[in-house]
């Protein structure tokens, strides 16, 4: 079975549909679900109604370089009957279409129930619109057949063109976010990320197919999607502030210019329609300003759109047939006017101009929905009363089955096949998908993952995988993984000598002609009795274990002892040793072994053992091995390797001469305190200070305070009038001393050689006579308390008689005053 396939060349102003479904204007409608009458069906006999026939396909819209893949389910069958399957593949979307592939098999099935499985390949031609159509009926009962029918869509695979970039001015269909940014419309969710759709916008999938990334832009910002939902084609502002395409067209040329590499896109005029214009020839003239301004400022592509009939979106569904037929016809005015713009902008200024045709894409869907995916062409996904749908209204939980997502805009699978659409026209036709454009592709019917040359073709085949093209090849099958000359043979393949034996097998190849040979390939002159590739003749050891390397002579490791000291060289380590040396069992002399792994022979090494990560000196001894200037402590664990002699040295090995134990700069052979750090000659320095505590008048026992300090906090040895204190940490301490008037007390403190004495001479003070103590005064008598008491209740009392004649002769005066009045 092979599918057909046509490849007529492509025109860039071919014709080929877009989706254009106009936005953003006060209106509501109905959102019942209508299924359109275009689904996929399957018909049963009257007279057999068990028998059953239904189709699956992979994708129901694929491209040009993808393959048609379908399941067949039958059902009803009987496993003692014959059933004929048929299938036919049509262009178009009736039975009617010029057959592309089909077949004819019979079957006997093993149960009710059976599957068959198709794929066609490289089937489409320019038509989007394919039939495929099926039937079962069981052999020689014609009455008994039941059929099926998938309608799909395929799009051709195209190349993107080599622009830089699409700036793109429109309205809600091309916005990504421009209005959101703006003023947050629509909301988000329901809608995607500022779209006025439930994903993807067609820009998206055009700029991803180009390898630009999608960036909003307004006003004098950089971005290469100025589309604002809401726009009209005029200039300035739609309700002083809906950005329209004049005005978007101005910021962008006010701020920026457009290279010869760049495309221009402009879409718009759906909202002047839906508001009120009544000349469809106005838009056309506000587009033709907004290209020529784009022309003007450099650009030398663009892409004009048509308008779809919008009269069919559901926001006009229940408008009267009158009102309909006005907007009909003011959009058949307007793509009347775009094509001869497109014409007249091509021949004025030579640039390229692609005009996307709307009205027949709209067409193609509407009256093929199933073909798309769809089944409701009528109503919104989005059931709302407002402008545009909110995160409160219901949504279809499948809302791509549906052609409108609101009552003005497409869902995401139109906008996704709008952008096919475009990279059909706009782009260079790659039937095959393999990168090279149809018409320098020699090979158009490559599959995806087949690697293919420069003229799209499959590389010229090596069927052994020799790396010799089967038209050089002389030896046809080489095994795996044999090496070949240029002609492709492997030894196994070749026979040099012509001896009959292969060069693969041929351990003589260069044997004499005619001569005979045995199995090896050899003759009698050339035979190797021990097969150690030396013939007899030269053979000085011919009883060589197969296998085993020899030397000129024919001789192994095993056979020869090549400096004769007893010892044979496969099993000699020493295999050069001097004549007369004795040997160990490897065969090696005391000046060829090195024990201890040093690198100072046997023979030469003072210090055997030496461990392997130890470095050694001529001797052969380690730093662990030997003490340079013998003070008892080896090189390895010595910090002071050059002792003098005579001096004890410390578990460091060091003397006193190499030593400064306190770190004061003096060593210790010439340091008094060799472990005090001190500023007096290697000692540290004392203060000592003498302070009476209390006043002497008598012989006894003196208090008195000795404060000392001693560098570096050490203890200072006390005596005392030539006696023996003890050591005394820094601080005070109380001294107490017997002394009689006059005496001096001498302390003398001192650490090392050095040293403070300090006196303190006591005199005993006169004692002074106590004053006569003054009388004491006596207390004066207190007030009586009792008389005091006892009047208080009286005087409390009087008071309180004179408050209360006093208020009643203010009453009186009051009531008196008031009489009067």
């Amino acid at each position: 079975m092979q599918g057909a396939k046509t490849n007529p060349s492509i025109l860039k102003n071919r014709q080929v549909a877009l989706i254009l479904i106009s936005l953003l204007l006060l209106s509501s409608s109905s959102n019942t679900a209508l299924a359109d009458s275009g689904s996929d069906t399957a018909r049963g006999s009257a007279k057999d109604p068990l028998l059953g026939i239904s189709v699956d396909i992979n994708e129901k819209v694929m491209m040009s370089d993808e393959s048609l893949q379908a399941v067949f389910s039958l059902s009803g069958l009987s496993s003692t009957d014959t059933y004929i399957l048929s299938w036919n593949l049509r262009e178009g979307n009736t039975t009617q279409g010029n057959s592309l592939a089909s077949d004819l098999f019979y079957f006997q099935p093993s149960g009710s129930n059976h599957y068959e499985a198709i794929e066609v390949w490289h089937f489409s031609t320019d038509s989007h619109l394919y039939l495929l159509t099926a039937s079962i009926q069981k052999a020689g009962d014609p009455a008994s057949i039941t059929d099926t029918e998938q309608k799909f869509a395929v799009f051709r695979k195209s190349l993107s063109p080599d622009w830089t970039d699409l700036v793109m001015f429109g309205d809600s269909l091309s916005d990504t976010g421009n209005s959101y940014r703006e003023w947050g419309t629509p909301d988000s969710p329901p809608y995607f990320g500022g779209r006025f759709t439930n994903g993807k916008v067609w820009l998206d999938r055009v700029h991803q197919w180009m390898g630009v990334s999608t960036t909003i832009g307004q006003g004098s910002d950089s971005g290469n999607n100025r589309a604002y939902g809401g726009a009209t084609s005029e200039n300035g502002y739609y309700l002083w502030v809906v950005t329209n395409v004049g005005r978007q067209v101005d910021d962008y040329t006010d701020t920026f210019s457009f290279d010869a590499d760049e495309a221009i896109g402009i879409w718009a005029g759906g909202n002047d329609i839906r508001n009120g214009v009544d000349n469809g020839m106005e838009i056309v003239n506000n587009i033709e300003e907004h290209a020529i301004q784009v022309i003007d400022d450099g650009a030398e592509t663009l892409l004009l759109f048509e308008l779809p009939p919008i009269d069919r979106i559901p926001e006009f569904r229940d408008d009267s047939a009158e009102s309909k037929a006005e907007k009909a016809e003011r959009i058949d005015e307007f793509n009347a006017g775009i094509a001869t713009l497109a014409t007249d902008l091509t021949s004025e200024y030579g640039t390229t101009v692609y005009l996307i045709p709307a009205w027949q894409a709209f067409e193609e869907i509407y009256w093929n929905p199933s073909a798309f995916g769809f089944d409701n062409i009528t109503h919104s996904a989005c059931e709302h009363s407002g402008i545009t749908c909110d995160s409160n209204d219901p949504i279809d939980p499948v809302p791509n089955r549906f052609i409108f997502f609101d009552d003005k805009h497409p869902t995401m699978a139109v906008h996704k096949y709008i952008a096919m659409f475009v990279k059909e026209l706009v782009g260079e036709s790659d039937y095959d998908g393999d990168g090279l454009a149809d018409d320098e592709d020699l090979c158009d019917d490559s599959r995806p993952g087949e690697e293919v040359d420069s003229d799209g073709c499959p590389p010229p085949v090596d069927t052994d995988g020799d790396g010799i093209l089967d038209e050089d090849d002389d030896c046809a099958g080489t095994p795996d993984g044999q090496t070949v000359d240029e002609n492709g043979c492997a030894a196994s393949q070749r026979d040099s000598d012509g001896d009959g034996v292969s060069d693969a097998d041929d351990q003589c190849p260069e044997t004499a002609s005619g001569a005979s040979v045995n199995s090896q390939g050899c003759s009698e002159m050339q035979a190797d009795y021990d097969l150690d590739g030396i013939v007899n003749a030269l053979d000085d050891c011919s009883a060589t274990i197969p296998g085993r390397e020899v030397d000129d002579q024919g001789c192994s490791a095993y056979q020869r002892d090549t400096d004769s000291d007893g010892i044979l060289d496969a099993f000699d380590l020493c295999p050069s040793t001097a004549t007369g040396k004795l040997v160990d069992e490897n065969g090696c002399s005391a000046a060829q072994r090195d024990a201890d792994g040093d690198g100072v022979s046997d023979e030469s090494d003072q210090c055997s053992g030496t461990d392997s990560d130890e470095q050694v000196d001529e001797n052969g001894c380690s730093a662990s091995q030997r003490d340079s200037d013998l003070d008892g402590y080896t090189d390895s664990e010595d910090q002071c390797p050059e002792t003098p002699e005579g001096e004890d040295a410390d578990r460091d090995g060091c003397g006193p001469s190499q030593r400064d134990t306190d770190s004061d700069g003096l060593m210790d052979s010439e340091d008094p305190c060799p472990e005090t750090v001190g500023s007096v000659g290697g000692c540290p320095a004392i203060t000592v200070e003498l302070e009476l505590l209390n006043e002497m008048m008598a012989p006894g026992m003196a208090r008195i305070a000795m404060t000392l300090t001693c560098e570096g906090g050490c203890k200072t040895s006390i005596n005392v009038d030539g006696k023996e204190y003890g050591r005394l940490a820094e601080g005070t301490h109380l001294l107490m001393v017997a002394v009689d008037d006059g005496q001096t007390v001498v302390v003398n403190g001192s650490f090392g050689t050095s040293f403070q004495i300090e006196e303190l001479t006591i005199t005993f003070s006169t004692p002074e006579p106590e004053p006569e103590p003054e009388p004491e005064p006596q207390p004066s008598p207190e007030p009586s308390l009792v008389a005091e008491s006892r009047l208080m209740p009286i005087i409390l009392a009087a008071i309180g008689i004179a408050a209360i004649a006093l208020v009643g002769v203010l009453i009186a005066r009051k009531n008196l005053s008031e009489s009067d009045e």
